[in-house]
């Protein structure tokens, strides 16, 4: 991450980093550019033609991808941990080998406890799924849910470091 002081300086550093990586002999095809909004996609377009660098842009069909969404959701709840929608994306998500069925069990009891105790499923899912023993699931759904929890969290550190770092976008 790399902090710029606005949009320009962002579009400008991201350009030139793409220069460079191109000089060393990094294929444009191993290099992709994310952006938030249309206005910083324009900027990054025109920048791009400017220094007649080809590029192709994706669009909305990126934002809809299961993964895109996925990584998103981790940010979300990076940012904040009562966000219930990102937690059920990202429980889903982990537990897709174990099947929708898993997922639902647990997000219903998950809800339940939520519901019961007026939190959210962050705080339920920490205190359920990282216990030794629940009422409500078996071993091997709490395994399961602890292990997106765990990862999770060790996103939510990196997420707290670089807050402290107050970084703004510009990623390469």
């Amino acid at each position: 991450m790399v902090e710029c002081r606005n949009d320009v300086c962002e579009v400008r550093y991201v350009v030139d980093e793409i220069k460079r990586m191109r000089s060393a002999g990094i294929k444009l095809k191993h290099v992709a550019v994310l952006y938030r909004t249309q206005k910083t996609g324009r900027q990054f377009q025109a920048e791009l033609r400017r220094e007649e660098i080809p590029f192709n842009v994706h669009g909305v069909s990126f934002w809809r991808r299961k993964i895109v969404k996925n990584i998103v959701a981790v940010l979300r709840l990076v940012k904040n941990r009562s966000d219930d929608q990102a937690f059920r994306r990202l429980l889903k998500a982990f537990m897709y080998k174990e099947g929708k069925d898993w997922a639902k069990t647990v997000l219903e009891h998950l809800e339940k406890m939520a519901r019961a105790r007026k939190t959210s499923l962050w705080v339920e899912g920490k205190s359920c799924l990282q216990a030794k023993v629940s009422g409500g699931l078996s071993k091997k759904h709490m395994v399961a849910g602890g292990k997106m929890m765990s990862t999770v969290e060790h996103f939510v550190g990196l997420g707290t470091n670089s807050q402290k770092s107050k970084l703004h976008s510009g990623f390469i």
